[in-house]
């Protein structure tokens, strides 16, 4: 399982044709003792880009505004196998 907010190497991806061909394999889920501990806002962004590497077809990461300090306001639109209009979730992160 890959550890948040550190950045693991990555071999090649090797599909049914060699290397950089068939499809691409979700990421494993972070680790959810994530929430155990205070993150830096940086930390949260990361932790969003990992739900969305776990769900490569079920998820978007979006903007939904900006902070009075200009940063972006992002959270992660997930949905089931029924598509994006069907049994959403979203999470968001303050």
């Amino acid at each position: 399982m890959r550890c948040i907010g550190k950045k693991g190497k990555k071999g090649p991806k090797k599909g049914p044709k060699g290397p950089g061909k068939g499809p691409k394999k979700p990421e494993p889920l972070p680790d959810l003792s994530w929430y155990d501990s205070y993150h830096a806002y940086d930390e949260h962004l990361e932790y969003l880009d990992d739900l969305a590497a776990a769900f490569p077809k079920n998820s978007e990461v979006f903007v939904a505004g900006h902070s009075l300090e200009g940063r972006e306001q992002k959270g992660i639109h997930i949905w089931g196998n029924s598509g994006k209009n069907s049994n959403n979730a979203i999470l968001w992160h303050g």
